[in-house]
């Protein structure tokens, strides 16, 4: 599994709402990146519940998500911003293994 969780108190539209706190937390699975959980704990949720709901109905993964346009400042960017996030660790722990390692060693030596 792979969770990663978005602070929403650096967020515009939170500030702008007059709001100080929330969260969206994802659960994915960590081979094929579908969402299966989203948690969301912001004053207005339900503006974002129905989004919430469609990803987890239409199975979208993670890079799905990363490719998904939301307007700014609105509570629903998270979920791309998020998506990115945990995109970006899925990257990070791939280029750790040893066959990727020698593979951007060979190609820096070119």
């Amino acid at each position: 599994m792979l969770t990663g969780i978005y602070d929403y108190k650096i967020d515009a539209k939170l500030q702008v709402d007059g709001y100080e706190t929330g969260y969206l937390k994802f659960i994915a699975d960590r081979k094929n990146l579908k969402i299966l959980g989203i948690s969301i704990a912001i004053n207005d949720a339900n503006a974002i519940a129905g989004e919430a709901t469609l990803i987890i109905s239409k199975e979208i993964t993670l890079k799905d998500l990363v490719s998904t346009i939301h307007p700014h400042p609105t509570y629903s960017e998270a979920f791309t911003i998020l998506a990115k996030q945990m995109m970006g660790e899925v990257m990070k722990e791939k280029l750790g293994k040893p066959l990727v390692k020698t593979l951007l060693k060979i190609e820096r030596a070119l």
